[in-house]
């Protein structure tokens, strides 16, 4: 093929994509062929190389991505509030989520939308903003460093978060965000769209 997709263009085409397999628009392997597609489009055909995986999600806990609501220029950077917005400097905007309520114990990790950083899961969270320490909130690993866990949250922290719909509105949506940005990633599990079960 002698032309191929601008990125900026190969990404909307993804997002687009995405928002309609969550929202029940299409189906898995329509999403398949479309993802195909846009590697043929971005001069990549082999849907190998990608890592695409090519089995369809099961179970009940596929949840619907978190629709953010558009934020204002130069908003600042917010205190306490899940679901804040915050524009970037690239005008990306980053939303970000700082636990409160019935997991405020937890209010000083703050999880980021739009982290361009995988590591160590998506979406994780970072105390009191800062590079380091990280957490994982699937596993409960606290990384005190690239490829270095300190510690771990109790299982009912753990749990709680899950527990908490906001949190999941917000995990969801920032998976659906980061594999739009990057939809060449390979995660750790075959379906990273499925979030935790909940717990009783």
């Amino acid at each position: 093929m002698d032309d191929v997709l601008r990125p900026e263009a190969a990404r909307h085409y993804a997002t687009l994509t995405h928002i309609a397999f969550e929202n029940g628009a299409i189906e898995w392997d329509v999403l398949q062929e479309r993802l195909d597609y846009l590697r043929e489009l971005l001069g990549d055909p082999d849907p190998e190389e990608g890592g695409s995986d090519k089995s369809p999600p099961t179970g009940s806990d596929h949840e619907r991505p978190h629709t953010a609501e558009a934020s204002t220029e130069g908003a600042p950077e917010p205190a306490a509030a899940p679901g804040a917005h915050a524009r970037s400097n690239n005008d990306v905007i980053v939303t970000h989520f700082i636990p409160a309520g019935a997991i405020g114990h937890l209010k000083k990790w703050d999880f980021h939308k739009g982290d361009v950083d995988p590591y160590p899961s998506v979406p994780h969270g970072h105390w009191e903003g800062k590079p380091f320490p990280k957490l994982d909130p699937y596993l409960g690993w606290v990384c005190e460093a690239k490829q270095r866990q300190a510690r771990r949250l109790s299982k009912s922290d753990t749990r709680a978060l899950w527990n908490n719909d906001r949190f999941r509105d917000f995990a969801a949506g920032a998976l659906v965000h980061f594999i739009a940005e990057h939809p060449w990633h390979e995660f750790r599990v075959s379906h990273p769209q499925r979030l935790p079960r909940r717990y009783r």
